[in-house]
């Protein structure tokens, strides 16, 4: 968890949403990258910011566990669609700012994570099951008796 704490205005559209001086914890999973997801009541955001200019922008509503591609073009993650629990997979792209469902009807409360630019993995069931990042097909069973994915790279 960081800490970002001084007056700088989270901000979506130009509009602040926080202009005082405040402590707000915000996940480290995707951080580095200048992306993470907060939490702030019923509602969940997609944060893009600096740790060096200690600023947030709100990027997105709803999106929780973000996972981004490797090429760094798109973002994974799950959404309610539905009643409190329902979550479902989403792609952002953020070149258009459009985000996508994933094929697929059973609700997923797992981390998606990227096999490649193209595919996305999770775990539902004790099931690992890739699905592709467009929306298109079904997803397919990747391998059973697993619990959640961790892709690795080669560098």
């Amino acid at each position: 968890m960081y800490q970002v704490a001084d007056s700088q205005a989270l901000a979506r559209g130009g509009r602040a949403l926080v202009r005082r001086r405040t402590g707000i914890k915000v996940s480290t999973t995707v951080v580095l990258l200048g992306l993470t997801s907060l939490g702030s009541g019923s509602k969940t955001y997609l944060l893009a910011g600096s740790l060096r200019d200690r600023t947030l922008r709100v990027i997105d509503e709803s999106v929780e566990c973000p996972s981004l591609s490797p090429d760094g073009t798109k973002i994974a993650f799950k959404r309610v669609v539905g009643g409190k629990g329902d979550w479902r997979l989403f792609v952002l792209d953020l070149r258009t700012m459009h985000a996508i469902r994933l094929a697929g009807n059973d609700p997923i409360d797992d981390q998606a994570e990227w096999l490649d630019n193209d595919h996305v993995v999770y775990g539902n069931d004790n099931v690992l099951w890739q699905v592709s990042a467009d929306g298109t097909g079904h997803p397919r069973k990747l391998l059973s008796y697993a619990y959640s994915p961790a892709v690795t790279r080669a560098s």
